[in-house]
């Protein structure tokens, strides 16, 4: 009976931690990031690619360089220089990619300003393309843009 009480009170006292162990990732020997080189079958747009020269642009390293405000009162910060000899200005045939924000309307999910136009979310190329000067923008917008090279990462801010 002895030996019974002793077994009941260790018993009672041990405690079991089990332990889960997960395997690793496995790629099968695939580099991933190999297989973004890769054609994509049936992309006779090209727009694959454009994807892929996107994705090694934002991969630079992004700075801040400060903001600048014109006399119109529209500032402007460069956060990624543009490479190239190519510069906007009135009559060059632009093609951006751009995220319009309400800054008026800012949230906590949202604290740089309530999103209503995305090229990424309301185009089907992601990108929006036409003419500097053609009146097809906000005036404002395009000043903000005069002296961006290929490839610039800006940040234009246009009171209201």
């Amino acid at each position: 009976l002895t030996n019974t009480a002793a077994w009941l009170a260790t018993a009672a006292t041990t405690t079991t931690t089990t332990t889960t162990m997960y395997p690793l990732a496995a790629h099968a020997g695939i580099d991933p990031t190999l297989l973004k080189s890769l054609p994509v079958e049936g992309d006779t747009s090209g727009a694959a690619q454009r994807l892929r020269q996107v994705e090694a642009q934002r991969e630079t390293q992004v700075q801040d360089v400060g903001f600048v405000t014109l006399d119109s009162g529209v500032t402007f910060g460069e956060f990624r220089p543009g490479k190239g000899e190519a510069v906007v200005q009135a009559g060059s045939k632009v093609a951006v990619e751009m995220t319009i924000r309400c800054r008026s309307f800012a949230t906590a999910q949202e604290p740089g300003g309530l999103k209503y136009y995305s090229t990424k979310d309301d185009t089907d190329f992601n990108e929006l393309a036409w003419t500097v000067g053609s009146g097809q923008l906000s005036p404002a917008l395009e000043e903000g843009m005069v002296g961006m090279h290929k490839g610039a990462l800006r940040r234009i801010e246009i009171p209201s």
